[in-house]
């Protein structure tokens, strides 16, 4: 038997910790090798290696001290959560690529760390929650602490990659129901009611929530008192505040899904005197979610004319994008926002609201790598208008289930091929191929 020790070396500048570059953060088998660690540090311990001492050797040895840095890791990352740790620190133990593509490399050192660390994390963040994406840091803070459950600290929001790692060691995005509980006694800002009723509002269009289960009580709605509960709305008969429709349409996307929602809450004359017809019917181009109208007489038959109307509409909008659907790039639009931010524009169309769309294998993956930057534009003929509503981020935003729509057979590998004729034969892993009876 040995005795396992491992350290971890941190780079640093005058005012703490900074994570290493790629090139500095190696293993060290007491001296560097050329085996990257997967972190921006360094990590030293009884790691066996070649002759050469400069490559990891995958044996037992190895593995016991990649357990046990899987093991400190873990712990460390929790008493930062728990204790509010050192924010630098932190940035510092954020892997270098995403774990979760480990399992589909070539093994090595790093991917053994990956594969170790989220073993090492099963069972320790079940209870921790992370912000959800369609919540501000602060409101989030807020309603948590309210209900006392356990959150990564706001000090940590603005880590990137932190979100990504907490989920790959086993930790959840908080859900609305999560801290919908808080919202009758603690109301969030006009910024945070605005985001949790535009939320609200994306469930309910998607047929992921019933609007019997949306508690009168809550305090979400923005008037000229403060934020209040929808109760106290209709019992003073008083309206939302200037912007407060606008803020949640600009994330919706259309102001007929917001009325919809309110009806099937309320009635149909609340409703309206709440989200008048001409309310927030078109926003800027800022990249949020937006409502144009255009010629009655577009029709969407043709999977191009979608793409070429939501072209229009953000070079009209001031936006810098071109047509790329023919490329095969996973989106059909790309460019710049007036901003001078990239932008990249999948576009669907849909019939009605809550009508399920797809997105391909490669659409999600550049979805994934693009974040913020990527957009869904759903388009939809609705009588005399054309209705267009973007979606910024959809595979933080929305709840996609994988599903398989296609499958062959496939030959295997050395197996001679069947003779001709007759039935088709089938072919089992025991026995071969084999007729059809």
């Amino acid at each position: 038997m040995w005795t396992l020790t491992i350290a971890l070396a941190f780079s640093h500048d005058d005012s703490g910790i900074v994570p290493m570059k790629g090139e500095q953060a190696v293993v060290h088998a007491f001296l560097p090798t050329h085996e990257p660690t997967g972190f921006p540090f360094k990590l030293n311990g009884d790691i066996s290696t070649d002759p050469s001492r400069t490559r990891i050797v995958q044996d037992e040895r190895t593995a016991a001290s990649v357990k046990t840095a899987a093991q400190f890791m873990v712990e460390l990352i929790r008493e930062l959560i728990s204790g509010n740790g050192d924010a630098r620190l932190m940035s510092a133990l954020i892997p270098v690529s995403d774990p979760r593509m480990a399992g589909f490399q070539r093994r090595s050192f790093r991917t053994d760390f990956y594969a170790a660390i989220q073993q090492a994390g099963k069972g320790k963040f079940e209870d921790v929650f992370c912000r959800p994406a369609w919540l501000n840091a602060a409101d989030f803070d807020r309603l948590a602490k309210a209900l006392g459950i356990k959150s990564i600290p706001r000090k940590f929001d603005s880590i990137e990659g932190l979100p990504g790692l907490f989920k790959f060691l086993g930790g959840k995005e908080a859900m609305f129901q999560n801290i919908a509980p808080a919202l009758e006694r603690t109301a969030p800002s006009v910024t945070g009611a605005a985001e949790i009723a535009a939320h609200l509002t994306t469930l309910f269009s998607t047929r992921q929530v019933e609007p019997q289960l949306i508690n009168p009580a809550w305090k979400l709605w923005s008037v000229g008192k403060g934020v209040v509960s929808l109760d106290e709305v209709k019992q003073e008969k008083i309206s939302f505040a200037d912007g407060f429709v606008e803020a949640i349409v600009e994330k919706v996307g259309s102001p007929t899904e917001l009325r919809r929602f309110f009806t099937a809450m309320t009635d149909k004359v609340t409703a309206a005197k709440l989200v008048p017809d001409g309310q927030a019917a078109d926003t800027s181009g800022s990249g949020g979610k937006q409502t144009s109208k255009l010629n009655p007489q577009i029709s969407l038959k043709r999977w191009r004319s979608a793409e070429q109307q939501v072209l229009s509409v953000l070079t009209a909008l001031g936006w810098k994008v071109e047509d790329v659907s023919r490329q095969n790039l996973g989106y059909d639009i790309e460019g710049r926002t007036p901003e001078g931010e990239d932008a990249f524009v999948e576009v669907k169309a849909i019939d009605h609201p809550g009508q399920a769309f797809t997105l391909t294998s490669n659409e999600e993956a550049v979805a994934r790598q693009k974040g913020d930057a990527y957009r869904l534009a759903l388009v939809r003929q609705a009588n005399d208008c054309l209705e267009i509503a973007f979606i910024e981020d959809p595979i933080h935003k929305l709840k996609l289930t994988r599903q398989c729509r296609h499958w062959v057979w496939a030959r295997m590998n050395g197996e001679p091929w069947p003779k001709s004729g007759g039935p088709f034969p089938i072919w089992n892993s025991d026995d071969g191929w084999q007729q059809p009876t």
